[in-house]
């Protein structure tokens, strides 16, 4: 799933990928999938809007605090 801040690729002519194409990002992060209901995801939604964030800056926020709250380094 790219992530918002990926940027389109340019090609050796500076002309566009075709449509969705996406430079995939060189970092080694692992994806997580997490179900919630929806109204805890229209709640995080809109949090992440009130503090003009991405709902993904939001959760790597939340993952650091749990990290924080059992004594290991935010590192996410």
């Amino acid at each position: 799933m790219p992530h918002e801040d990926d940027e389109p690729q340019i090609g050796p002519e500076g002309e566009s990928p075709p449509s969705g194409h996406r430079k995939v990002l060189a970092d080694k992060r692992k994806g997580i999938l997490v179900r919630a209901r929806p109204e805890a995801w229209k709640a995080l939604k809109i949090i992440a809007l009130d503090r003009e964030m991405t709902l993904q800056d939001l959760m790597t926020e939340a993952i650091n605090d749990v990290l924080a709250k059992y004594g290991k380094p935010p590192i996410a």
